[in-house]
C-alpha cells in the first residue's frame, strides 16, 4: 500500500489539490495522511472530509510548522510499504502510483521528472521577467562523490518561461529505506535543503538508484516569504554533516519527543466521519 504524507499548516490550496487528486487517492491501496502543525485542525478536517478518499487520517502535531518533523511523524503513523511525500499544493496528472511501483519494488526511489506551474506568468513576474527565452528547458545534473566512495546524483530542470521545474521535496520512497536513514532531519532550521538532504542521504547510505517519471502540477502561489538564507545555512550544515560521516535523520528523536502528544483521527468510510484512535508510540 502507498501512504501519501502531506505536511500542512493553514494552506487552502489543499482543498483544490485533494479534489483534483481524489481520482488517484480514492484507490483502496492508497492511504492519505495529513499532518497539521500549527494550523486550524477543524478547517483541515472540513477540507479532507470534502474529498472522496477511501483511507485518510489527520494527525494534529503540537508544534510550529516544520516540514521535516511533519514527514517523520507521518511516516511513523502511516501503514504503507511505500511513502509518497507530497506538498499541499501539488496535483497529479497521471497515475504515478502504478508508474512508480516497479521502480520502488526494484529498490529505487522516484521523483517527478517535471513540476508544471499552474500560473507560469506569476513565476516569471516573481523572477523579474523572462530570460533566455530561446531555451525551452535548462537541465543540469549534479554528481556528488565522497572520498570514501559514496555517490549521489541530483537533477535540476527549469524553464525560462516559468512553466516547469523540478523539486526534491516530492518523492516516492520505500518505507524501509526511509527508516534505514532515520527519515528527514528535523534539526535543520527554517526552509530549504531538507528535502535535498533526504535524497542525498538515501543514495550515500543505501546506494539506491534515483528514477524520474511523469509530471505533477504546482498550484502557483506567492513564495516571497521564504528565507533564502535558511536554505544556504542548511546547505552548509548538511555538507558539514556529510564531511563528519553523519548521514542519519531525526525520526527516532522526533517520535520520542512527540509520539505521545499526537492526536490522530482516521476516516470511518461507512460513517462518513473521523474517529479518534489510539496510537502506540
Amino acid at each position: 500500500m502507498f501512504s501519501v504524507i502531506i505536511p500542512w499548516c493553514d494552506r487552502d490550496e489543499l482543498r483544490v489539490a485533494l479534489k483534483i487528486n481524489e481520482l488517484f487517492f480514492s484507490r483502496d491501496d492508497v492511504e492519505v495522511v495529513v499532518i497539521n502543525a500549527g494550523g486550524d485542525v477543524q478547517a483541515l478536517r472540513a477540507i479532507v472530509s470534502a474529498a472522496n478518499l477511501s483511507k485518510a487520517a489527520i494527525v494534529d502535531l503540537p508544534s510550529s510548522f516544520n516540514r521535516s518533523l511533519c514527514v517523520n511523524i507521518g511516516a511513523h503513523v502511516c501503514s504503507g510499504d511505500f511513502l509518497f511525500i507530497l506538498d499541499a499544493d501539488i496535483t497529479m496528472r497521471t497515475n504515478l502510483f502504478d508508474e512508480a511501483r516497479p521502480m520502488l519494488e526494484a529498490g529505487g526511489f522516484v521523483a517527478p521528472a517535471r513540476i508544471v506551474e499552474s500560473n507560469p506568468a506569476q513565476v516569471v513576474k516573481a523572477r523579474g521577467g523572462e530570460t533566455w527565452k530561446f531555451l525551452s528547458e535548462f537541465v543540469t545534473t549534479q554528481e556528488l562523490h565522497t572520498l570514501d566512495g559514496r555517490y549521489a546524483q541530483l537533477r535540476r530542470r527549469t524553464s525560462p518561461q516559468g512553466d516547469l521545474r523540478t523539486g526534491d521535496g516530492i518523492i516516492m520512497i520505500r518505507r524501509d529505506h526511509f527508516v534505514s536513514v532515520r527519515g528527514m532531519n528535523a534539526r535543520l532550521a527554517g526552509w530549504g535543503y531538507e528535502d535535498t538532504d533526504l535524497q542525498l542521504r538515501v543514495q550515500f547510505l543505501l546506494g539506491v538508484p534515483r528514477f524520474e517519471i511523469g509530471e505533477v502540477v504546482h498550484l502557483t502561489h506567492d513564495s516571497s516569504g521564504r528565507d533564502q538564507k535558511s536554505l544556504q545555512a542548511n546547505f552548509r550544515v548538511c555538507m558539514e554533516n556529510y564531511r563528519l560521516g553523519h548521514y542519519l535523520g531525526s525520526i527516532e528523536d522526533d517520535v520520542k519527543t512527540y509520539g505521545h502528544l499526537l492526536s490522530v483521527a482516521r476516516l470511518d468510510s461507512a460513517a462518513g466521519e473521523y474517529q479518534a484512535c489510539d496510537l502506540k508510540s
